[in-house]
């Protein structure tokens, strides 16, 4: 349900910028490297032999695990931002 929600709002933001043939591939980029994130991580975590980053969040891989998608696709948007030139939005 979470992407169906996601392509709402790329919908809507669409509506307010020229960048649209820009957001199909920034998008799948960014989704990768989310997912990239999370499958780093863990495996810093199993190379470093620590099963949860903490106990902070019971049963949840620790509090890292909340963070880890977010710091691939943070990365890949820096890169992103780095290499696109995103028109600005219109008013």
């Amino acid at each position: 349900a979470g992407w169906i929600g996601a392509a709402l709002v790329g919908l809507a933001f669409l509506s307010f910028t020229t960048a649209g043939r820009d957001l199909p591939w920034i998008s799948a980029l960014v989704a990768f490297a989310s997912q990239m994130g999370d499958i780093a991580e863990s495996a810093i975590k199993r190379r470093a032999g620590v099963k949860d980053s903490s106990n902070l969040i019971p049963g949840h891989g620790g509090l890292l695990d909340r963070f880890d998608g977010l710091l691939g696709a943070a990365l890949m948007m820096l890169v992103v931002a780095q290499v696109v030139v995103v028109p600005e939005i219109r008013g």
